[in-house]
């Protein structure tokens, strides 16, 4: 009887001291949960983009375009949502040269830029991490923008005549539309391509479009 009583008390202690690990456990598991899902990601980021306008005779430039954002998740499975602020570039070149009667005028060939103030209130993204691979994490995200463009630049490389009325005039200083890219993480250190399609017609007749190749940091 003596040592039933024995392995009875030793089971208890043990299914004692399994609940307190499951309890330990549990409480990990949720802390961490917790953790992943409250911390807030800050970068910056510094590229160029090759930038194009959606217009005849227009040839791509290249710009700069210097970001500050945060990535915060809303689930533990690697989905975020952030905000990111940007000084950039935008502009191209477009060749006014004309035929009259079968002869050719050479015209000056407009060289435009932009720089403007970028902002994207919602950005939504996924992060994969690649195990395998040391600690590589995969970045796809997709987000809204608006920006301004507070000062305009304008010099004729070619030609006789710059046709900067026709820049004050058909230029806007508003555009909005959208950006979608993929990056690849390495610890705190990213390289990232993104794409930026306009939907205001900031030459009266087309969009401008960039491609965007940036190096960025998390702090």
């Amino acid at each position: 009887m003596k040592r039933y009583f024995s392995l009875l008390i030793a089971f208890a202690a043990v299914l004692a001291v399994n609940a307190q690990i499951y309890s330990y456990e549990s409480t990990a598991v949720k802390h961490q949960i917790e953790k992943s899902t409250s911390e807030t990601t800050w970068y910056v980021r510094a590229g160029l983009s090759s930038m194009s306008a959606d217009v005849d005779d227009a040839d791509s430039k290249l710009g700069y375009d210097i970001s500050v954002g945060f990535h915060k998740p809303f689930t533990n499975a690697g989905f975020y949502w952030g905000m990111e602020m940007a000084l950039a570039s935008q502009g191209c070149s477009i060749d006014n040269s004309y035929y009259i009667y079968g002869k050719f005028y050479k015209g000056c060939e407009d060289e435009y830029m932009g720089h403007l103030i970028r902002f994207s209130p919602v950005t939504v993204g996924y992060k994969y991490d690649i195990n395998v691979l040391g600690g590589i994490t995969l970045d796809a995200h997709l987000g809204a923008f608006v920006s301004y463009t507070y000062g305009h630049t304008y010099d004729c490389s070619e030609g006789d005549e710059l046709d900067d009325e026709w820049f004050d005039f058909h230029s806007r200083s508003l555009d909005y539309g959208l950006r979608t890219g993929i990056g690849v993480w390495w610890k705190k250190f990213n390289f990232d391509v993104s794409y930026q399609s306009g939907f205001n017609d900031n030459l009266t007749e087309g969009c401008f479009d960039a491609l965007t190749f940036s190096l960025g940091y998390a702090f």
